[in-house]
């Protein structure tokens, strides 16, 4: 298996879906995270948030993507600030 990623990540239209994929799963996986820290529901933050529970769902599952807005407000509703930081390669 890693030889073959491996391998698939010399492509680079490959290796950019898959950086893109694990950006959106890691970001997912966080807020979900931060969210059964925090002791809330999905339905609880999205009503905090002003949002629908589903679209927590969808967000957590990376279904979704969010506006800067919407992760200010879900951040915030987590006790949280939203730190952007871009990273040379």
């Amino acid at each position: 298996y890693n030889a073959d990623l491996k391998t698939d990540l010399k492509n680079r239209k490959y290796r950019e879906a898959y950086e893109y994929d694990n950006f959106i799963f890691e970001t997912a996986f966080s807020l979900s995270k931060m969210r059964e820290h925090k002791g809330l529901s999905q339905a609880r933050l999205a009503e905090l948030a002003g949002l629908k529970r589903q679209a927590i769902s969808r967000l957590e599952q990376g279904k979704e993507n969010m506006t800067l807005g919407t992760l200010y407000k879900i951040s915030k509703n987590l006790g949280k600030t939203p730190k952007i930081i871009f990273k040379a390669k």
